[in-house]
């Protein structure tokens, strides 16, 4: 079965030590949870992302800066995840103004599921069409999912 989209959730630029972000509708085991949250300070840390279900959750390249004024960010992910309804916790250093972005996938390898992954911090991309890149990766398998993920003007955006 190739990978797909169940469902996800977003979380603009909460002001909170310990954010929350709750799944619309219960999760199905099995499945991989992926995400990406960015916060507004170059001192505040990202401590650990718990949820409801108690899964051990992965953080990536925790923290990348990437804009040199305020920035940073967070790839995170889970495999196999338990079924049943969930909710996210952030949790902070500090009070901090984040955003999330989440998605549920099914159809992937309940381990080692996570092939690569790519940053690019452009802070003047030109306007110009496909002037913004993540950088390339070579996918190896056949029917991967890739998650994407953008910020502009201090504004959290999606793009998948």
């Amino acid at each position: 079965m190739p990978p797909a989209f169940v469902q996800g959730g977003r979380l603009d630029r909460e002001l909170s030590q310990n954010p929350t972000l709750a799944f619309t509708s219960n999760l199905t085991a099995g499945n991989l949870i992926v995400g990406w949250v960015t916060w507004e300070s170059t001192t505040i840390t990202l401590d650990s992302i718990t949820d409801t279900l108690g899964h051990t959750i992965i953080l990536l390249d925790n923290p990348t800066l990437i804009a040199a004024d305020q920035w940073r960010a967070a790839l995170y992910y889970v495999e196999n995840i338990s079924g049943g309804a969930d909710t996210l916790t952030f949790n902070f250093s500090a009070s901090v103004r984040s955003s999330t972005s989440v998605h549920e996938v099914s159809g992937l390898a309940t381990s080692g599921a996570l092939d690569q992954r790519a940053w690019n911090n452009q802070t003047s991309p030109p306007t110009t069409a496909d002037a913004v890149t993540s950088t390339a990766v070579t996918t190896t398998v056949d029917g991967e999912y890739i998650f994407g993920r953008s910020i502009t003007d201090g504004a959290p955006t999606v793009t998948v």
